[in-house]
């Protein structure tokens, strides 16, 4: 079982006289339940895949389906509801708003998805936090106040809220120390036990893809797993 299916894709971008290109007829399935790693050269478009994936950029052409949905069958509308029920995104900059509470970050996209019991969102939260290692003595804490490990746990959490089928996370470790970052990779690897999801990772630290069960990189436009890149 697949949860993101990639068929014939291309994406450029205007540049100069000669378009960058992104995506050259790339296909690749990313398994279900699987963590991935995204490697290639900086600049070659690692981002810009996972955006498309997330449903945040489109294709030029091609087939993109995201849990059994074709991205190029559906409207704007429609597009929203599967980012939002489907996709969890971690960046490398935590994208949490620091002058707020733990509490109040997290409760925000449960907001978003129309979840309007407060008991309900809190225990969703706790149970969250718990996941990734969070105490609860750590909700009323005003985000500024955490360390960057920290942070990144909570934005993980963020992530997790809802259940997502896919995790798109974007550089997660590039702000964090080597300690912190074996946590989060681990925090990865838990999850895909737990959830049965599927976490895809863009990284330029080799040492860290390699903690994926399939690394894949971005070569000449296209998408290749690892070995085949040798």
């Amino acid at each position: 079982m697949y949860s993101v299916v990639l068929d014939s894709v291309c994406k450029s971008y205007p540049n100069g006289a000669e378009p960058l290109v992104i995506l050259d007829n790339a296909s690749y399935q990313f398994e279900t339940g699987k963590f991935y790693s995204v490697v290639g050269r900086s600049g070659l478009g690692k981002t810009t895949l996972v955006s498309i994936i997330g449903t945040v950029e489109k294709a030029d052409s091609g087939s993109v389906i995201v849990c059994d949905h074709n991205l190029s069958d559906v409207n704007q509308k429609q597009i929203t509801e599967i980012r939002r029920k489907h996709i969890g995104f971690v960046f490398q900059n935590f994208s949490l708003i620091e002058r707020y509470s733990v509490l109040d970050n997290l409760e925000i996209p449960l907001y978003f998805a129309g979840i309007k019991n407060s008991s309900q969102r809190l225990k969703m939260i706790k149970d969250a936090i718990n996941s990734v290692g969070i105490p609860e003595n750590k909700l009323q804490k005003p985000v500024s106040t955490l360390s960057g490990g920290e942070k990144q746990r909570i934005a993980i959490c963020r992530a997790l809220i809802n259940s997502p089928s896919v995790i798109i996370a974007d550089e997660p470790t590039g702000n964090l120390d080597e300690e912190n970052e074996q946590k989060i990779i681990q925090i990865f690897m838990d999850i895909k036990q737990q959830k049965n999801c599927t976490i895809i990772m863009v990284t330029h630290n080799l040492k860290i893809a390699n903690k994926a069960d399939v690394t894949v990189t971005l070569k000449n436009g296209k998408i290749v797993e690892a070995d085949e890149t040798k």
